[in-house]
């Protein structure tokens, strides 16, 4: 189920996980400014979006990153 979005940062990466996590977009745009040092939050990377969800208390399995990424945390599955 998807929650209603809500918040002041109406752009789709903070809209995004506002819709999954429920956390009112503006604070989802801070923990993405916060974690990965950006100045503004318009999109995420899905890395980036992987890394909101779980401070947010929803811990994905992995993402999909390029491949020039691979280096960043969730860029790639990891070995079980």
């Amino acid at each position: 189920m998807l929650h209603r979005i809500t918040g002041r940062a109406v752009k789709c990466g903070p809209s995004a996980i506002s819709a999954i996590a429920g956390a009112p977009t503006h604070e989802a745009a801070g923990i993405i400014r916060r974690l990965f040092d950006r100045p503004s939050v318009n999109g995420v990377f899905m890395d980036e979006l992987a890394a909101a969800h779980e401070e947010l208390g929803w811990a994905p399995d992995y993402a999909v990153r390029h491949p020039n990424y691979r280096n960043r945390r969730y860029a790639r599955r990891e070995e079980v």
